[in-house]
């Protein structure tokens, strides 16, 4: 996005200022930016960046040759040498453009669209409105020559004005196609989003986080492995599998039926029972190691409203905190023995989820013991933390699953 916004923003410059060859460097940057973000990338680094590139650079050079003849023919229509010397010229510019576009375009078309996908996907659709537009151009391009070479420029410039019109149709098509799914990407259908206050859950399933968010009538079961990279990494997901076991409050026992949601994401339909809820889930993923985890939703929920901002405010008061922590990679090894550290405040809070003071799912429980907890889920994040608060109200112990790694805390003040 950066490298789009500045590279039209010099060449718009540069045109300012009467330098119009020097405005295609930026230009050239735009196309091999889009390239590194279209779909041809994804199925086919550096080469299939390189093949978007070169197709968008071939289409601008076709669609701006043909708007700007256009004109001069509407200008020059007075002189007809002069408007055929410009259909002429566009003629050979034009036939070069197309055989670089239909080489490029039906190489990412054989690289991203199975021929059985082409009527059964948005994206296959998206496509042949696009080659229909093509074919529709084409005609248009030899009937135009065929009217300049018998000297009809009357009909040779008509025909012109409607091929640019048709090709703007193309790049209309080429738009809905970069900001739709290929067929290859994932299509379930998303969960519903959830009713009332939602409970989050999480923890280390093996090697495989398991961050859940429980609602009215449902759970969402989300599956993360951990990556070196970010979530632009084109690098192949693996294969998630779920089951679980639901033990209610009353001591029943349900298998429970899961649908898929996306990569990794799972869905079901559950009837939650009051009081202490248990989901014993197995997860796995290829190439990971997975195992068991069993997550406990709280019901009925409870409202977490302000409960963060004010722990965070007693925490305020402390200057140091000593924490006894353990961590594990993973969850089917157990926890080993917890190592105390001595910081600040302000520095355990810089590392936290939470240290903003909000969480994009919040809820409050109360343990057997009394003790309030505070369950706070970051789903994009992959993560969910849950916090025992003691009788002044600050964190006396935490428990935090994220993708990659599962830390259990203990916390003691210097006044204790």
């Amino acid at each position: 996005m950066l490298a789009h916004a500045l590279g039209f923003g010099v060449a718009l410059l540069l045109l300012a200022l009467r330098r119009p060859s020097y405005a295609l460097l930026p230009l050239l940057v735009v196309a091999l930016a889009e390239g590194v973000g279209s779909h041809s990338e994804i199925e086919l680094p550096v080469v299939g960046g390189l093949l978007t590139a070169v197709h968008l650079v071939a289409a601008g050079i076709w669609v701006g040759a043909l708007l700007h003849v256009a004109r001069a023919a509407v200008k020059w229509r007075a002189t007809r040498a002069a408007v055929q010397w410009a259909l002429l010229r566009y003629a050979k510019i034009a036939t070069i453009s197309f055989v670089v576009i239909v080489v490029t375009g039906l190489t990412m078309a054989l690289l991203l669209v199975p021929l059985p996908a082409l009527t059964g996907t948005g994206y296959g659709r998206a496509l042949l409105v696009k080659l229909a537009a093509v074919v529709a151009v084409v005609g248009m391009a030899l009937a135009a020559r065929r009217a300049l070479r018998s000297e009809r420029l009357g009909r040779a410039t008509r025909t012109a004005r409607f091929e640019a019109v048709t090709l703007v149709v193309v790049l209309g098509a080429t738009s809905v196609l970069v900001s739709t799914p290929t067929p290859g990407a994932f299509s379930a259908p998303p969960p519903p989003p959830p009713t009332g206050v939602a409970v989050p859950a999480g923890g280390l399933a093996g090697q495989v986080g398991v961050n859940l968010v429980a609602s009215e009538g449902q759970v969402v079961v989300r599956l993360t492995t951990p990556s070196d990279g970010n979530e632009y990494d084109v690098s192949e997901a693996p294969d998630y599998t779920l089951s679980a076991q639901l033990q209610s409050a009353t001591g029943t026992q349900e298998p429970v039926e899961f649908r898929a949601c996306g990569e990794g994401c799972f869905v079901a339909a559950l009837d939650w029972a009051d009081g202490d809820n248990v989901l014993n889930l197995r997860a796995t993923a290829s190439g990971w190691r997975g195992g068991n985890v069993a997550a406990l939703v709280p019901w009925p929920a409870e409202p977490a409203e302000d409960l963060l901002e004010r722990t965070l405010r007693v925490l305020d008061d402390f200057d140091q905190v000593t924490i006894y922590e353990a961590v594990t990679s993973d969850g089917e090894a157990g926890l080993p023995q917890p190592s105390p550290a001595t910081l600040s405040m302000a520095e355990f809070l810089e590392g936290e989820p939470y240290s903003a003071g909000v969480a994009p799912i919040a809820a409050r429980s109360t343990a057997d013991s009394g003790a309030t907890k505070l369950l706070m889920g970051f789903p994009s994040a992959g993560t969910y933390v849950e916090v025992t608060l003691d009788g002044l109200g600050r964190i006396s112990q935490e428990v935090l699953a994220a993708p990659s790694h599962s830390i259990s805390r203990r916390f003691f003040y210097k006044d204790d």
